[in-house]
Formats: C-alpha cells, structure tokens, sequence
C-alpha cells in the first residue's frame, strides 16, 4: 500500500486572466476505494475526493459505483440521465475502472484498467475483452474527457458532452480522476480538485470553503490535465490517456492529510446544504 501525497498549485487558463487553485493527490491506483458516505468528504473519516453524481434530492447514485466487487449503493452498475425520472435508464457515460486481475485481448495486450463510455457495467465490451463486476476492484462513473486526442475540437467535444449529459457550460468548481501512469505500486493516478478563490467568511480552521462559478468548464478541465499532469507521465507522451471528470459544482470536495499530521478539508460554496453538501459516494486512499 502506497501513501498518497497531496499537492496544489495554480493555473492561469489559456487565452484569460482567471486563475484557478489546483488540490490533488497522487496515489496508487490499486490504493484507491469507491466508499457509500452518508454525507460529506469533510465528514466521512476518510481522505479524498467526492465521487460520481446523485439524483438531488435524494441519496441515490446516478454514476457507476463499484468496490471488491460490489455496488457500492443501489444503482451504482449503470450510469444514467437524472433528468429522466425512470432511474433504471442506462446512458453512456465515462467510467474509469482497475480489474482485480489483468485480462487479455486479441492482440495480446494485458488489461489491468481504463476507461470507456459504458451504460451498464456488467459484461462490458472494452479493447476486446469482458469486463464484470467479479473481476473489477473498482470502477467509478462520470464524464469521459477524451485526453488523448489530439485533433478533439471544442464543438466536438461539447456535443459529446451533451450526450453524456455533462455540465459542460459555466466556470465551475470541478473534481476529476487522471491516470499519469507507471507501475501499481507507484503514484500513478490524480484525484483533482479544481476550484477559485477562498471564502474567508465562510471558512473555520482547517476546513475552507470556496466560491463556486469561479473555476472551469470541461473543455478547459481537459486542457488543463495535459497541460498540468502530461509531463508527469513517465514515458512523457504528449497526453493524458485516461481522465474523467466526476461530480463538480457544489459537490467538489476533497480531504488530506496535511504535514502537521492535521486533517484539512476543501469544499465548495453550496447555500442548499450550509457548505457542506452529501454526495454520497467517495474516492479515498491512505495518508
């Protein structure tokens, strides 16, 4: 088990004057679990990030939620429109996952992880192999921000986004899991955080709250992952290969631990939940 590292930064987005504060930890894939809270990251007793999207107003998944095998709440094996109310619709959507064992594919090439745009989970074409909740130890949904192509134009991806039902538009806060590469056992995967500037007024001690409208859209998420974590990728490729956007706006949250050994937590404004919304589910690692 490796330890995971927690980092900021800042990033000036191309093209304007908006600054935006960068919270991530780097960790081992393997390390990562998909964990059922019953409100927020601040107050789960973990560290990490807030995981894929819920119905609001209820505590129901609307993302893929898998961990050792399981769902982790009920309807955590599929991703689906909220905006539909019959929730055992499936709709494509972005779905990171790392299998308990690697499989094989024609070509010969081993399969321990990935990402693909997949409904229902169980019994998933992916790279020519099967993927199935048995094998898998964890697979987390939401929005698939195609990294890796390089000739990916702006409208294009919007109206991908459209179709995966992502909230594309607007500067928003944002959360995201970004695969950088390298072994299992070293810090390999980006739980990130995006969000502006620090509310004072509303933050206490350890646990600031930030303003939200103040950070990105996914088009600009995709841009700043190859810019900010391509050139941490071992072999340096040119970009990123697997990254998806998770929950963001007022659900953005993340927990670390910091070099004091004190827990310190960053969280979205959201007026609905006194800045400190449930979302339900979780990414966390060991600090």
């Amino acid at each position: 088990m490796a330890t995971a590292t927690f980092n900021t930064s800042e990033y000036t987005v191309p093209g304007t004057n908006r600054t935006v504060y960068l919270k991530y930890l780097l960790c081992s894939q393997k390390d990562i679990v998909v964990r059922s809270i019953s409100g927020s990251v601040k107050d789960s007793g973990y560290y990490g990030i807030n995981g894929t999207f819920f119905r609001p107003g209820t505590t129901s998944l609307v993302g893929i939620a898998i961990n050792d095998s399981a769902q982790i709440r009920n309807y955590g094996t599929m991703n689906r429109d909220p905006r539909i109310s019959d929730v055992t619709s499936p709709l494509p959507c972005g779905t990171f996952f790392y299998l308990k064992t690697p499989l094989t594919n024609a070509s010969g090439t081993r399969i321990f992880g990935g990402t693909d745009e997949i409904d229902v989970y169980d019994n998933h074409s992916y790279d020519g192999v099967t993927l199935t909740i048995a094998n898998t130890q964890f697979a987390i949904g939401g929005s698939s921000l195609f990294p890796s192509e390089t000739s990916l134009t702006q409208n294009t991806f919007n109206i991908r986004m459209v179709n995966q039902d992502a909230p594309y538009s607007g500067y928003r806060s944002r959360t995201a899991i970004v695969y950088i590469g390298g072994g299992s056992d070293d810090l390999n995967t980006v739980l990130l955080t995006i969000h502006g500037p620090v509310d004072n007024d509303k933050s206490s001690g350890n646990n600031y709250v930030t303003s939200d409208y103040a950070g990105v859209t996914l088009w600009e998420l995709r841009t700043l992952i190859n810019d900010v974590f391509a050139p941490m990728i071992p072999s340096a490729p040119e970009t990123v290969v697997h990254a998806i956007a998770l929950d963001g706006g007022g659900s953005t949250q993340i927990a670390y631990k910091n070099s004091s050994g004190n827990k310190v937590t960053y969280q979205t404004a959201d007026s609905y939940s006194s800045n400190n919304r449930p979302v339900y589910s979780m990414l966390s690692v060991p600090m």
